[in-house]
């Protein structure tokens, strides 16, 4: 857990809805927070009461920032968490500037009407880069480009046919990195839609490599994160420096004992 200018992130840590509500309940109650990570966690719509009780209805949360994304949320559970922050909008000013993030949703006319209540007209689309930062590229409207899609989206799939997240089953990262850096290539906006298995399997990835603190591994998965957007992996990169520095104090300690060794040897 990383508590720092009042924020709190704990980000790709297995978190389950199991006890959370007692969490949630002691975090809002005590802490001034301001900020509040629990993305890339196993949290399911069981824990969407303890949510919209502690938080989006609760007159002591000061909580400006609550980052839900890649958890397990229903596509019903994320709906029913942003009609309850529209709601209790109303009635409680400090969930009025709230930024909450629980992940994609379809975009469609009912799906905006249900969650927003705001005509569909009057919604306005805004286009982002596929990795969230630099340049927007094309939209894929030339035949070519359609096609480039279509073969990259097979190269994908086949790729992804190993994956299995219960038998703990995938392809190897380098295979993924491969071909996320085509992607990265491409003159034209690629769909982020394609990518949704391979972003599934990189959070599990470095998961697992954070478990077993394999610096290698994550290196490869913080560059496929980059491609796909996935700007929630503070949390991750924060472990992945503490290890960096581990690493560092075993090398100079092994180079310190090489050299305590050499004098050894010259002097007798």
């Amino acid at each position: 857990m990383c508590i720092r200018d009042r924020r709190i992130i704990l980000a790709c840590n297995r978190i389950t809805e199991v006890g959370l509500g007692e969490f949630l309940g002691q975090v809002c109650d005590d802490l001034e927070l301001k900020y509040l990570d629990l993305s890339n966690n196993l949290i399911n719509d069981n824990a969407l009461a303890d949510f919209i009780k502690y938080i989006l209805r609760n007159n002591n949360c000061t909580i400006e920032h609550l980052k839900l994304t890649g958890n397990k949320f229903s596509l019903q559970g994320i709906k029913t968490l942003y009609k309850a922050q529209r709601i209790t909008k109303k009635a409680i000013k400090n969930v009025r500037s709230m930024v909450l993030e629980l992940g994609m949703i379809p975009f469609s006319a009912p799906n905006t009407r249900e969650i927003f209540k705001e005509p569909y007209d009057n919604i306005e689309i805004v286009r982002r880069p596929l990795n969230g930062c630099g340049e927007l590229k094309p939209m894929p409207t030339r035949r070519e480009w359609q096609h480039a899609i279509s073969v990259i989206e097979a190269k994908i799939q086949t790729l992804m046919a190993t994956y299995d997240e219960d038998l703990d089953t995938g392809p190897n990262i380098e295979d993924v990195k491969e071909i996320l850096m085509e992607v990265e290539e491409c003159p034209f906006e690629f769909p982020k839609v394609k990518l949704e298995q391979i972003y599934g399997f990189i959070e599990k990835a470095l998961q697992q490599a954070v478990q077993h603190e394999d610096l290698y591994c994550l290196e490869v998965l913080f560059d496929c994160a980059k491609v796909v957007g996935m700007n929630n992996v503070l949390g991750v990169e924060e472990q992945m420096a503490r290890l960096k520095r581990r690493c560092q104090e075993v090398v100079s300690n092994l180079v310190s004992v090489l050299n305590m060794g050499v004098s050894y040897t010259h002097l007798t």
